[in-house]
């Protein structure tokens, strides 16, 4: 189906933000700036896109859609979530951290106050997952606190990553997110630990070159 001239425009706000962000970063990419370079109208961008944490949470959303769609035929969907989620978040972090300028895309999003807003896609893609094959009985009450102190302590981890308090190898940094995930939705230590490991080893197996979180790899350029 051909798109429609309101697709057109939407996807082409979406694109130039997205490489706004990737060259200048979030904090320097603003609504007014991408109608001004687009000259398309203040009013026509906020049609689409009414603040740029629309954007971010697209770009986040986009973004974990390509992992999961590349592990498709590559990781056992009958393996438990926990194993899946380790290795998209083995790919997930090391995309962004290993390129300068999708690092400092998303350390201004952790620096950001509306992170949650922002994060929200990607939390909420792991926890049902987590409860489904543990058994985990919570309220709705329970599960949003959850969510809460997950990403609460999240972000606490990344900034001091960011700031050099935690001196890590990507690696450990993962495993220590995604332990502290564990933790919180109650599954058993020895069962985190055993399928971390595998997990790992799955995860370094994997040509996922290609996958890119604001622009296509070859701009991805240092």
């Amino acid at each position: 189906m051909k798109p429609s001239k309101g697709d057109i425009t939407r996807n082409r706000i979406y694109e130039y933000a997205k490489e706004s962000f990737f060259y200048h970063g979030y904090k320097n990419t603003t609504i007014t700036g991408i109608s001004n370079s687009l000259d398309i109208g203040l009013g026509n961008i906020t049609y689409y896109f009414k603040t740029k944490d629309v954007i971010a949470t697209q770009v986040i959303v986009d973004y974990l859609d390509r992992i999961n769609e590349f592990l498709v035929g590559k990781v056992d969907p009958n393996e438990k979530f926990f194993y899946r989620h380790f290795v998209a978040s083995m790919i997930y972090y090391n995309v962004i951290l290993k390129q300068k300028n999708n690092k400092r895309f998303y350390m201004e999003l952790f620096e950001k106050e509306a992170l949650y807003k922002v994060m929200r896609p990607a939390i909420e893609y792991t926890y049902p997952g987590y409860i489904s094959d543990y058994n985990i009985r919570l309220t709705k009450m329970q599960y949003k606190v959850l969510m809460a102190a997950d990403l609460g302590s999240r972000r606490e981890i990344m900034l001091g990553y960011f700031r050099k308090d935690f001196v890590m190898p990507i690696e450990d940094l993962v495993i220590t997110l995604l332990l502290n995930t564990g933790k919180l939705a109650g599954i058993p230590e020895i069962e985190m630990f055993n399928v971390a490991h595998r997990a790992y080893v799955t995860s370094m197996k994997l040509d996922y070159s290609e996958i890119y979180l604001l622009i296509p790899n070859m701009k991805d350029k240092e």
